[in-house]
């Protein structure tokens, strides 16, 4: 950043502009609840709602807000059929994060359970922000308390209750076109035991069902989280396994907000797992190889458990926006063929197979001086861990899915550059020219 460019906003900064700019744009809105912690606590998801007609404006408005104030829209999906959950982060400090997730009907489990004039149309302010009016706000956590999470209802009533003492006759209208005929007043259910309200459950999700202009727009949903899934699959690869747990923990804490979940695999515990997930034992360099029959039949079934993996695991959470690491694959077989005890002879066919399998989205080369990485583990020789630095640097020129990172710093370090790589993975998906934007 250049010494006269002034430092882009922080994110409570940030999310005043962009409900400014929604209200110079003409956009109504309202923040739904903890609203009373803005702008200072802006940590959790951000929820607010619009009218459905500017639901698919709103991330266009992040972006442009964005590059005027050097931030990005990180990560965007739509999960739910009326609702976008957008990450955004400063381009100066990627620390400074964003999470805003937009509604414009409430609709959860293939339910329309709150319209968005309900929670819009008599809006009100509450100091620089528009909230929903008291009765509007009171069904939002009503139905939410009995959407798919399914929470304790004696964790909330006392909120409920305090909202519908504000509009008793507003809360119970809404109740009865979101619950039907229950047989009870809200003021009954109130003096109910908690235990009670688990019942509202089932008359909720059987009286708000989709209809099928719901239904079609909830498919064409789905299909496109199938086309395009947001989350990202890495692999970490190297012959040194310093500090691997270490890293796999930083990378975490440095990219987990923007993924909804985290998973990391470990190569040959994979799809179909037996009793010790193949491992060749603790000291397999002093044995001697298998045969080349023996060799090939472990490396079809390492490719067909690969494949199983990546169909019936890997991209199904990709679509759950999950960060998904795994601990080594398929070219450690090539890295240390004497580690999984291959024959020589059959190293080509693992070439041959390597070929056909799907890719992680970045695949890392932890590069480490041999004679750094003997000094840490030496359990094999120099000329060995040589060999395999040869192995992984050619990967590494290969092809753009491979990275090459120096290993032998500290792991703060080495997991910030990864942490870099994902984000610039991240901003090219989101068709930003220049990845490399992040500040150090």
């Amino acid at each position: 950043m250049n010494s006269s460019t002034p430092p882009s906003p922080s994110a409570s900064e940030f999310i005043d502009l962009f409900f400014e700019e929604l209200e110079r744009c003409g956009i109504p809105y309202v923040v739904i609840h903890s609203y009373q912690t803005l702008p200072h606590d802006v940590r959790g998801d951000i929820d607010y709602a619009v009218y459905d007609h500017d639901l698919r404006k709103l991330t266009t408005i992040q972006e442009e807000l964005g590059r005027r104030h050097n931030w990005a829209v990180v990560q965007s999906f739509q999960h739910g059929v009326c609702a976008f959950y957008n990450v955004l982060a400063s381009l100066d400090d990627p620390g400074q994060i964003l999470r805003l997730d937009a509604c414009s009907n409430y609709a959860r489990a293939r339910r329309l359970l709150v319209p968005n004039r309900v929670l819009l149309d008599k809006r009100r302010r509450y100091g620089r922000y528009w909230i929903p009016e008291p009765s509007a706000e009171f069904i939002y956590e009503a139905t939410k308390l009995f959407d798919a999470k399914k929470k304790d209802p004696a964790n909330y009533i006392s909120a409920l209750q305090l909202l519908w003492e504000q509009d008793k006759d507003g809360a119970q209208q809404h109740f009865r076109d979101a619950f039907g005929n229950t047989g009870h007043s809200l003021e009954e259910w109130f003096a109910q035991p908690p235990g009670k309200w688990s019942r509202l459950r089932a008359a909720m999700l059987n009286r708000n069902k989709f209809g099928p202009m719901m239904l079609l727009r909830e498919g064409a949903r789905i299909l496109s989280r199938l086309w395009r899934p947001t989350g990202v699959h890495i692999t970490l690869l190297g012959s040194d396994d310093r500090d691997k747990s270490t890293l796999i923990h930083l990378m975490r804490e440095g990219s987990e907000d923007f993924f909804r979940r985290f998973d990391v695999h470990h190569f040959r515990s994979m799809y179909f797992e037996t009793a010790n997930n193949g491992d060749p034992g603790t000291e397999p360099h002093g044995r001697p190889p298998h045969d080349l029959l023996q060799s090939m039949a472990k490396l079809i079934y390492c490719f067909i458990n690969y494949w199983a993996t990546f169909i019936l695991k890997i991209y199904r959470r990709k679509i759950e926006s999950t960060l998904i690491i795994f601990d080594r694959d398929f070219d450690d077989l090539l890295v240390e063929p004497g580690h999984y005890r291959l024959a020589p002879a059959a190293l080509g066919f693992a070439r041959l197979l390597r070929r056909v399998l799907p890719k992680p989205d970045i695949t890392f080369i932890l590069d480490s001086e041999p004679r750094a990485s003997h000094s840490r583990s030496p359990d094999l020789p120099v000329a060995e861990l040589e060999r395999q630095q040869i192995t992984l640097r050619t990967f590494a020129a290969s092809g753009r899915h491979y990275v090459l990172i120096p290993a032998d710093g500290p792991p703060a370090e080495v997991a910030r550059l990864m942490n870099r790589e994902i984000l610039g993975l991240l901003l090219k998906r989101r068709g930003h020219t220049d990845p490399t934007v992040f500040g150090s």
